[in-house]
């Protein structure tokens, strides 16, 4: 096999010259070496470049980020840029969010909202604030509302108006709210003006560099699509965002509403605003290895959805969410024992899909209404015309680990075995490594610890727990939430419930401003309230918890409600006055029982576990 390396290609040279010099000898400094040195250099370094560009054009090899770009067409594919976190802005008239407007407030498109550390978000839509609501919820997307504008004048030649492009550049422009407006007129994005059904339909086409520098927009000719024409004023709005580095992960910090609004009298007025969830689901430019992976299921989806399986690899390609299960008729009659196909009244079309998105931290969240509405409107033009979405909210379940571990003192230290625990399970049973409706059973995550050289022996229990943001506000004035497990098997005695001020208005120092337990349960299926002593001194007195159990094994309902039988029309709970069941957030901590050993064992397709938290001591052996 001829071999194409400096000195291969240099001993041929020599060779072939020698014969045809009638194998006469070549001095090592004479000018003959020296020139066969230099081309055989070279010539090594022209077949080196030429492997180079061979590798690059191979899917499976190539490393550079263009290289891959160039590709992706092929698999009807296109990459995202940076993605910018999705969430809501709650805003209002009142600094206190229960007060009204006298006249309706327009919040329009690209609206701009900053939190304190100066990070901007822009509203999605345009949102109307009623005089008759005390706030609306905005959706909003993390990014810094941009404009650039190009006028077509003479400076085009004719032929440059034919299917012109027009450029900008940044590769911070957000992946998924922009538009493009024509002398003020909102014209169209499709994936190929060759699509275009008139001569005259205002379509564009956006693509994003190879390099991921910027986008290019593509207008028609008169053929496919409208063309350019001189005099017009194109406009692109887009946004600057910061992708996966933008997210929020604290509630109540984006404040700040920089840009001016008026009321349909035209006078400007001052609203206020926070985001009482976090604003996460921000991306990163997608990388090549993500491309790699992604890009042949887009292929192999052909633009349809048809299986769950269909669903899953569209929808995670959309980069809106990071996890996400999706179950229809074929699913609920396999999980039921029944022969597919069987007929499932009332629910025969629907298309379930739980869906959640994680930060850097692998803080973890469920959709939010605005990811939900996102993920409807990319569905639209690709699933089934009798498919109906319906979004079933994921149950996470997060994993607290109580070890005891005993190690060598001659060989480890004690942080060391801390440490190696702790990154053993975390690299296991992070939010990115579980999937929906995954058994964690006591042999695996026993053994996951045992099988540490730094433990000896060691000896761990497992606590589940559960958070409930919602509320429910009866008209008996009793404030409730429902605490469905989901699981079988609850160990008796180890239910917890535990309370946790979210609305800032107890000062770091009381002692319920952190968790604080509300109630335990006492063995049978019914709770033993906590008696919480009040800290205002113009309520005074002290005010009980108290529980109803519908369902001892798999649901509690848990109601607080003054002691006061005149002041039954507002709750009290430790220091203060509950206006807003939106004030307190719910823990629930449980074990389940699986032959004496507790275990993760979910019952339905939207359950979800996540590690949280280790509590870890050590001993010697």
């Amino acid at each position: 096999m001829i071999k194409f390396t400096y000195d291969d290609i240099l001993a041929r040279l020599k060779t072939n010259l020698q014969t045809r010099l009638g194998n006469t000898g070549m001095l090592f400094y004479s000018t003959n070496q020296k020139i066969l040195e230099a081309i055989s250099e070279e010539l090594a370094e022209e077949m080196r470049y030429d492997e180079y560009l061979t590798r690059e054009s191979k899917w499976t090899l190539a490393q550079n980020i263009t290289s891959i770009m160039n590709q992706t067409d092929f698999f009807n594919y296109s990459p995202h840029r940076q993605v910018g976190s999705l969430g809501e802005i709650k805003v209002s008239a009142s600094e206190f969010f229960n007060g009204s407007y006298s006249k309706n407030i327009s919040i329009p498109k690209f609206t701009q909202f900053a939190s304190e550390d100066g990070t901007t978000f822009s509203s999605s839509v345009a949102v109307s604030l009623l005089s008759s609501q005390t706030f609306a919820l905005i959706p909003v997307v993390q990014g810094s509302h941009k404009i650039s504008t190009f006028e077509i004048t003479e400076a085009y030649t004719e032929a440059e108006l034919d299917m012109l492009e027009l450029s900008e550049e940044s590769e911070k422009i957000e992946d998924t709210l922009y538009e493009v407006r024509v002398n003020g007129i909102l014209w169209t994005q499709i994936d190929s003006l060759s699509i275009s059904s008139e001569s005259s339909s205002h379509y564009y086409v956006l693509k994003t560099n190879k390099d991921f520098s910027g986008i290019t927009i593509g207008f028609g000719d008169d053929v496919q699509s409208k063309k350019l024409e001189y005099e017009d004023i194109v406009t692109f709005h887009y946004l600057e965002t910061e992708g996966l580095s933008g997210e929020v992960l604290q509630t109540n910090i984006v404040t700040q509403i920089t840009d001016d609004l008026y009321d349909i009298a035209g006078t400007k007025v001052s609203l206020f605003c926070t985001n009482e969830k976090q604003i996460i689901g921000g991306d990163s430019i997608e990388d090549i290895e993500t491309i790699r992976e992604n890009a042949p299921r887009a292929l192999k989806l052909s633009s349809r959805v048809i299986t769950s399986e269909d669903y899953v690899s569209y929808l995670l390609e959309q980069g809106t969410i990071d996890k996400l299960v999706v179950w229809g008729e074929t699913e609920q009659n396999a999980d039921l024992n029944r022969a597919l196909g069987t007929f499932i009244p009332l629910s025969e079309n629907s298309i379930n899909i739980s869906a959640l998105t994680y930060s850097e931290s692998l803080i973890v969240s469920p959709a939010t209404e605005t990811q939900q509405l996102a993920i409807r409107e990319s569905l639209v033009d690709v699933k089934g015309l009798t498919d109906i979405i319906n979004f079933v909210d994921p149950k996470i379940t997060f994993l607290h680990f109580d070890i005891l571990a005993y190690y060598d003192g001659e060989t480890y230290t004690s942080t060391l075995v801390e440490d190696a625990i702790s990154e053993k399970l975390f690299n296991e049973l992070s939010i990115d490594k579980t999937t929906f409706k995954q058994s964690l059973y006591f042999s695996r995550y026993y053994e996951l610890i045992n099988s540490l050289a730094e433990v000896n022996h060691h000896e761990t229990e497992l606590t589940l727990i559960q958070y409930n943001y919602d509320v429910d506000e009866p008209t008996s004035g009793k404030y409730y939430f429902a605490l469905e497990t989901l699981y079988k098997n609850i160990v008796p005695s180890s239910v917890s419930i535990y309370v946790k001020n979210i609305d800032g208005t107890l000062d770091s120092e009381h002692p319920h401003a952190e968790w604080f337990l509300v109630g335990t349960d006492d063995g049978s299926g019914s709770f033993t309230g906590e008696v919480i002593p009040a800290e205002v001194p113009d309520t005074g007195g002290t005010y009980s918890i108290f529980f109803d159990s519908s369902t001892a094994e798999l649901k509690y309902d848990y109601g607080k409600v003054s002691d006061d039988v005149g002041l039954s029309s507002r709750v009290y709970i430790d220091n203060g006055m509950i206006l807003d069941s939106l004030d307190y957030q719910i823990k629930f901590e449980f074990k389940t029982e699986t032959e004496s050993r507790v275990s993760v064992i979910p019952t339905s397709r939207q359950q979800i576990f996540v590690i949280e938290s280790t509590e870890i001591s050590t001993d010697l052996i």
